[in-house]
């Protein structure tokens, strides 16, 4: 057996072992558990807790029996305690059949024999991921490290063994995982055969991957944590960022007609817009912003060396200018880089970064985020490309209190969709929902930020809001998907959520912009479900009416013979439509969502990066 498939045996037997199997515990498996030499103290347990039951019982409360063993392996002190949603949930996650079939569900992306996590897997059969279906995702190894956390947490999964099975999941991703040589980045997918080969080395899924590791990492501390440290610092994340790259040495000799890097037929140039053009609106109009961005200056405070780099950097003058150097010294160091706005997306085997345009903002704002962390850089990263890398993300990616990140004139774009603004990277073409939602669960730093808080909330009431509009169509009445439901706050439409999966046309992130089959999602539904808690209610009557009138709802059968009934994705426009498949990361969010009406308030901000 291999060290890595070492991290697959459990600890304290063969119950645990039960528990993780494909599809988990079935609904009849809540009785009490022993354990190993545990077993005494763990009986005496079960009896003073059974006849706390059984006072409960006579004095005429409603009461639950969860499993003991679970609950006291966990140590989780919300476990035996009420639901915080009275009305919306069961009183535990164990007694909740949605919950429980979600956990059951999610077990089948993950591969017993590595811990790895697979793309996705048939929603028409009982294959899962393993022997037959292993081609893995690395954002969805991240996505299954958080979730082990969270079945832990609500007493779906013996904290102990959930542990385990993220460490076993992260020494295979250290040893076996292919990557980029000098700079590290994973490639998207690989299989058991675990080939390095010309395909997609992927920055975001990297990301994805090593906040996962971390998440768990904070949760589980011990060994856990030592090796999610590892595995977050193999990537040079300073790389990914464009503006960290030093420019070619430069090579051109000072002489009569280039003077301290500036030629002389640009020096006029640079001149006027250090003494005159500083003054003039259009001017101020254009360049204002980014040499606030570039030097942390205003026009009128900025020095002659930040106009250097301006004039550089945005190619100004290009015919007089095109040979002009960088300064020794400027406003705000390294003087010798641009603040470029683009993120790599992929490198290639070699370690090259491949040209990407990846724009501020959307879900990459997790790789820019990572980049900015000195504990996870690698000793390849100097001190020049991290402080580019913090640059970068203060600049376009950091709001200033509740108001959105100062940008550069272009970038971010502020969107907005019947009157309600969002941050996006293009005018007038909105994100899909889970590029917030992967920024809230996987950063700290997104979660806890007033800002993003309400822009949170926003994309929850933009994607509401145009599922309400494209429903209420006179086109779709009489479409089984267009009810809508009355609440205090008004009406809603039965279905709604824009985010990515399998749609009638292929795979597709749909988008409150684009959306050709009005193909809806369960995931984005539940992934906004505490984005504004006067909407709580209401996502949650959605989801549960849904899975109660089996509107959207898939049984994937499982090995064991049973059947995991879950919601997807459907379309509006084509009702009768049926995914075939469901992919881990875009399913992930659901069980995210869901899992906070179990949840201690504030948990994915407390052990996330």
């Amino acid at each position: 057996m291999s060290a890595a498939g070492a991290f697959a045996l459990v600890v304290d037997g063969d119950e645990d072992q039960a528990d993780s199997a494909i599809g988990g515990p079935t609904d009849n498996s809540y009785g009490m558990i022993t354990r190993g030499s545990d077993g005494r103290r763990r009986i005496l347990f079960g009896i003073c807790v059974a006849g706390i039951l059984a006072l409960g019982a006579l004095a005429g409360f409603r009461v639950y029996q969860p499993n003991m063993g679970q609950a006291i392996e966990n140590s989780n002190p919300g476990f035996l305690s009420l639901s915080k949603f009275p009305g919306l949930a069961e009183e535990t996650a164990s007694a909740d059949s949605q919950m429980r079939n979600l956990f059951r569900f999610w077990n089948t992306y993950r591969d017993q024999a590595n811990g790895l996590y697979c793309d996705n897997v048939k929603l028409t059969d009982n294959q899962v991921c393993g022997k037959d279906n292993n081609q893995y995702s690395l954002a969805s190894v991240g996505m299954g490290l958080v979730m082990n956390c969270i079945f832990a947490e609500i007493g779906l999964l013996p904290k102990k063994t959930a542990a385990s099975q993220s460490l076993q999941t992260i020494v295979s991703v250290i040893s076996k995982w292919p990557r980029t040589q000098r700079t590290g980045f994973f490639l998207h997918f690989t299989n058991r055969q675990f080939k390095p080969n010309t395909g997609e080395y992927s920055t975001i899924d990297s990301a994805i991957g090593a906040l996962g590791a971390i998440f768990a990492g904070n949760y589980f501390g011990g060994d856990v944590k030592a090796a999610s440290l590892k595995l977050a610092r193999l990537p040079k994340w300073a790389a990914a960022i464009r503006a960290t790259e030093a420019p070619a040495t430069n090579v051109t000799q000072e002489s009569d007609d280039m003077i301290d890097g500036v030629p002389s037929a640009c020096r006029p140039n640079i001149q006027w817009g250090f003494t005159q053009g500083k003054n003039i609106p259009e001017f101020n109009k254009q360049w204002g912003k980014k040499m606030e961005a570039q030097a942390g200056k205003n026009l009128q405070q900025a020095t002659w060396n930040d106009y250097q780099i301006m004039y550089k950097c945005n190619r100004m003058n290009y015919d007089q200018c095109k040979d002009l150097q960088f300064p020794k010294s400027c406003s705000r160091p390294p003087c010798n880089r641009c603040l470029d706005f683009r993120m790599y997306a992929t490198a290639s085997l070699d370690g090259t970064m491949q040209t990407g345009v990846m724009r501020p903002f959307s879900e990459y704002y997790v790789l820019a985020y990572i980049a900015t962390k000195s504990d996870l850089a690698g000793e390849t990263t100097s001190s020049e490309e991290l402080e580019m890398a913090r640059h970068y993300f203060e600049v376009f990616l950091s709001p200033h209190a509740d108001s959105a990140p100062e940008g550069n004139g272009d970038l971010p774009v502020q969107n907005n969709y019947q009157g309600i603004p969002l941050l996006g990277n293009r005018p007038d073409n909105l994100l899909p929902s889970f590029a917030y939602q992967f920024c809230n669960f996987l950063t700290k730093s997104f979660g806890t930020s007033p800002y993003f808080e309400q822009l949170f909330s926003d994309a929850e009431k933009a994607d509401m809001e145009f599922w309400s509009r494209t429903v209420a169509n006179s086109s779709n009445q009489g479409n089984k998907f267009a009810g809508q439901i009355q609440t205090q706050l008004g009406k809603f439409s039965e279905v709604w959520g824009s985010g990515a999966g399998w749609t009638p046309s292929g795979y597709q992130a749909s988008s409150i912009s684009e959306n050709p089959d009005l193909v809806f999602s369960a995931p984005i539904m539940a992934g906004f479900l505490l984005a504004n808690p006067k909407y709580t209610a209401v996502v949650v009557e959605q989801l549960r009416n849904l899975y109660k009138k089996d509107l959207c709802t898939y049984e994937k059968p499982l090995p064991s013979g049973d059947k995991a009934k879950v919601l997807w994705r459907c379309s509006l426009k084509q009702p009768n439509w049926k995914a075939w498949r469901a992919e881990s990361v875009d399913f992930s969010t659901e069980i995210f969502g869901f899992a906070q009406l179990y949840l201690p308030d504030g948990f994915y901000q407390t052990y996330a990066a």
